[in-house]
């Protein structure tokens, strides 16, 4: 077997792939990464809904769809996170209806809103928000640090895992190597992102380093507990060695509403 066949192969020739053309639209903005950002909340949507169970273009499936993406659409259009509330509002009340009075199971439609549409939104936020694209290149390129310093550290030093159950290739010496990549990206980015809220000092990025590793192997965690509860591998195989959309962000939305909640 070539090394481009092996998983690994397929997993660094996928990132690649995926890499540059992200990067891309983020630093040309406008139309294209609007256009870009609902693709991507209704792949998610639609991994979401398949991934619990439900058809996503009918019954429930269809209302957790809609709303996901219309709450992305109204905050693009309109510009307003609290504007695009207004889907996910609607949608829990209708949640919260059908449970109550028809005593249908909606929870995880509802936690699909709240787990998917926020994060996007947030993310919209870091490029949509600022005039440049230079605070979505840090808030992505630190969790990517995450991400290869955790593979990199857990692949060479092993060591105790983190939740086995959960998650059993997560390693402590992972998290670590987590921390030391967020950091780097920080520290040679000298981002001034957090000026407002906790300075732009190495003891800032050592401590957003931290925070942004840890909570994107809570994201990690989340999204593990999820397929293991409904029995699947991925949230889909969209992606060649990386399994679907949700495998590969799921870090990355819990990074932006923490980093959203600091900067914003």
């Amino acid at each position: 077997m070539s090394f481009l066949e092996s998983n690994l192969g397929k997993r660094i020739s996928s990132g690649i792939a995926i890499g540059i053309p992200i990067l891309i639209i983020v630093y040309i903005g406008g139309t294209l990464f609007d256009l870009v950002a609902i693709i991507l909340a209704t792949l998610c949507a639609w991994e979401w809904a398949n991934m619990t169970g439900k058809s996503w273009m009918q019954g429930y499936g269809l209302i957790s769809s809609s709303v996901i993406i219309s709450s992305i659409v109204l905050y693009i259009l309109a510009d307003s996170l609290s504007i695009a509330l207004i889907p996910i509002i609607l949608g829990l009340i209708a949640c919260y209806y059908f449970k109550q009075v028809k005593n249908q199971p909606t929870k995880w439609i509802a936690i699909g809103f709240l787990y998917l549409a926020i994060p996007l939104m947030m993310l919209c936020e870091f490029r949509i928000g600022y005039d440049s694209s230079k605070e979505f290149f840090v808030l992505l390129l630190t969790t990517w640090g995450v991400d290869i310093g955790a593979y990199a550290f857990g692949r060479k030093l092993k060591g105790p895992k983190i939740a086995p159950k959960i998650s059993p290739n997560k390693t402590w010496a992972g998290l670590l190597g987590g921390i030391v990549g967020a950091t780097l990206v920080l520290e040679i980015s000298q981002t001034e992102i957090f000026n407002h809220s906790i300075g732009d000092s190495f003891p800032a990025y050592l401590l957003m380093g931290t925070l942004t590793a840890v909570i994107g192997q809570i994201g990690d965690f989340w999204e593990s507990g999820i397929k293991r509860k409904f029995g699947v591998k991925d949230s889909s195989n969209i992606i060649p060695g990386h399994g679907g959309i949700l495998d590969r962000i799921d870090g990355l939305l819990a990074i932006a509403v923490v980093w959203g909640l600091i900067v914003f």
